[in-house]
């Protein structure tokens, strides 16, 4: 039985990462049971993550121009996230 099979509705899981093979990798693992969004600039996460309002965000730690933590601050501080 699949983890979407216990959900009402489908959960939306956030992928950022700036390698596209990890958010093949990811989103190949995920995609059977989660909507799953990828992104490949972190600086469009927070305007992305309060469009899609997703349940999970999974972020790169050492990406070029923001970083995971960086971005995680900016979600947190942002009301419509």
């Amino acid at each position: 039985m699949k983890a979407s099979d216990y959900l009402q509705e489908q959960q939306t899981v956030m992928l950022v990462d700036d390698e596209i093979s990890n958010l093949e990798f990811l989103d190949n693992i995920l995609s059977e049971d989660y909507r799953v969004i990828g992104i490949i600039h972190g600086d469009n996460t927070v305007g992305e993550a309060a469009a899609y309002q997703p349940n999970l965000i999974l972020l790169d730690t050492q990406m070029p121009n923001i970083d995971g933590f960086d971005i995680c601050r900016q979600l947190k501080a942002d009301v419509r996230c």
